[in-house]
């Protein structure tokens, strides 16, 4: 039978472990003192904390603090050799990143891909990132890799089940060939959700409880935050906004339902009606319909400005039914720029609950093609900061 003192005794460490933890990654140096000063803990809680942390490689003295008439303090610091994989896979593209502590991208690579890509050339591909990220590390500590997928995942088992935009990619037990060839941890999250989360510890609402991410891309998918916590949902299916019917005689969506959102202004979609209004020689992606948009042609545009009506209704069914405090819109299709972004905000202003709008503020993500990799890597910081957002996650 377990003691439920020492259960209680672990438990009130960790908590402590964590304040010091947490500190030092939101400053650069802290001393014993600084840390005592700012946890409200005595000096040997301290002391015992540091010394607990030092010894399992989490933080290191990194020299002295000036004197100013007394013994010179010693400066403590994250281990700055202590390093997180993020990867993110889309339609389009893999990217990855190796970060710091703090999130600093010390390395990143970006590949593409094609949606009808075979399952092994993409995992290939991923190697190859990885292989990448893990040069020259030399005497570095990787402390697990974070992988953003889209589609349904088996994050027990560490499978990718299905993907709607990557025809191929289906049943792919990713954790197992990863952990097999790096011999390195490895957690799974849904692509959208790691935009947010990346939001949320590195980005634009580092201090908001309540948010909303829109991922805009080759599919369209959201993160929602309520209340400092990531909402997953009953079977971590929540955010699944591309997959809203907002058109119940509208097209047939590749997840197989009709009239999905997805299916009207994601990337795909937005190049398939080109095609079928334009009859161009050659099929055109988002960035050159973008192109020709800004160049006068019309059809591109009603395109697009479509695409930026549908979006808007349902953010402001989100802003209706969430009432959050920010809407961050990010990935590929927010690239557009104006001609969609304006379209979105007309409808919000038209659909939205006024009220509720009004305590809306409206942001683009600057953390661009690797918000989702750097969400993933810091799914794996997780598992040494224990982030408030994910309370309830692991």
């Amino acid at each position: 039978m377990k003691n439920p003192r020492s259960n209680s005794h672990f438990k009130m460490k960790r908590e402590n472990e964590l304040k010091v933890l947490n500190l030092l990654r939101e400053n650069e140096f802290l001393s014993r003192v600084d840390l005592t000063h700012q946890t409200h803990l005595d000096a040997k809680t301290i002391t015992n904390l540091i010394r607990s942390l030092m010894k399992s490689g989490f933080v290191k003295t990194a020299g002295f603090n000036p004197p100013s008439g007394g013994r010179p303090a010693q400066k403590l610091q994250l281990n700055p050799d202590d390093l997180y994989i993020g990867l993110d896979l889309g339609a389009t593209h893999i990217a990855g990143v190796i970060t710091n502590s703090k999130g600093s991208i010390n390395n990143s690579k970006n590949i593409e891909i094609s949606a009808d890509e075979e399952k092994d050339s993409i995992i290939q591909k991923i190697l190859e990132i990885l292989d990448f990220l893990l040069t020259d590390i030399q005497h570095k500590r990787v402390i697990g890799i974070g992988f953003a997928s889209p589609g349904i995942i088996d994050r027990q088992n560490g499978i990718s089940v299905y993907a709607a935009n990557l025809s191929n990619w289906q049943n792919v037990p990713i954790r197992q060939i990863l952990q097999g060839k790096f011999g390195i941890p490895v957690l799974m999250e849904d692509c959208s959700r790691t935009m947010g989360l990346a939001e949320k510890v590195f980005g634009c609402c580092k201090d908001v409880d309540n948010f909303i991410l829109m991922d805009l891309g080759f599919g369209i998918g959201c993160a929602i935050f309520n209340n400092g916590v990531l909402h997953t949902g009953a079977t971590f299916d929540a955010g699944e906004i591309g997959h809203t019917i907002v058109n119940s005689s509208g097209k047939i969506c590749r997840c197989g339902k009709r009239g999905c959102l997805e299916a009207i202004v994601s990337g795909f979609a937005i190049s398939k009606e080109y095609e079928q209004r334009a009859s161009p020689a050659r099929v055109f992606d988002v960035k050159e319909i973008s192109g020709l948009a800004a160049g006068g042609d019309v059809v591109a545009q009603d395109i697009i400005k479509e695409s930026g009506k549908y979006i808007g209704i349902a953010t402001a069914n989100l802003i209706n039914l969430l009432n959050p405090e920010i809407i961050v819109f990010a990935g590929g299709l927010t690239k557009i720029g104006d001609l969609l972004l304006q379209s979105i905000y007309s409808a919000i202003n038209e659909y939205a609950y006024q009220d509720s709008l009004k305590a809306v503020e409206f942001k683009n993500s600057v953390l661009g093609d690797y918000g989702g990799a750097l969400g993933a890597d810091a799914l794996v910081m997780d598992k040494v900061f224990e982030f408030s957002c994910l309370e309830g996650k692991r």
